[in-house]
């Protein structure tokens, strides 16, 4: 359940959302990435809470939306610490669950480029997850300070997340 009200004659609507944060990490650059957003998520209102390793799709519901946070390792492959959640998803029901995605890598190592990104979002939408903008995919080539079009990402995700919970919400009162 949300926890949202309106806070003025106004009606200026107060989000107070709580997103999770999976993250998928080799050498550390994407729990910088979600510690990054969790930090611009409490700045705004929201929280953010990154998952356990072992979490799971129960895990995921108790919050309004999720978010990956992955980096690619070797060949394309998924983060050993993103293995768990992805083996659960498969399957899963989500119902329409908002989703987000952010994939780091580096376009260097060609086709592999991103993957463990694009792995998560099949994953995601063939459990049932709803993108609310296309997933972000930042090259340590061109962005050796992945925060950057991080933040730009998630202020536009969680605008149109924002969006979403607002209709939903007015429409449940009417």
């Amino acid at each position: 359940m949300l926890n949202i009200c309106c806070v003025n004659q106004d009606h200026n609507w107060l989000f107070d959302m709580k997103i999770a944060l999976a993250v998928g990490t080799v050498s550390g650059n994407a729990n910088l990435v979600a510690e990054f957003i969790v930090d611009w998520l409490a700045e705004r209102g929201h929280r953010g809470e990154i998952l356990a390793a072992a979490a799971t799709p129960k895990d995921v519901m108790k919050h309004e939306a999720l978010l990956v946070v992955t980096a690619t390792c070797g060949h394309g492959e998924l983060p050993a610490s993103l293995e768990p959640l992805a083996r659960a998803l498969v399957g899963a029901r989500l119902n329409r669950f908002p989703c987000g995605v952010i994939g780091l890598g580096d376009s260097l190592y060609g086709e592999s480029f991103g993957q463990a990104g694009k792995t998560m979002t099949r994953i995601l939408s063939a459990a049932g997850g709803v993108f609310l903008t296309p997933p972000l995919s930042v090259d340590a080539g061109r962005d050796p300070q992945p925060e950057r079009p991080a933040e730009q990402w998630i202020a536009s995700w969680i605008a149109a997340l924002e969006a979403r919970t607002t209709t939903t919400k007015c429409c449940e009162a009417i």
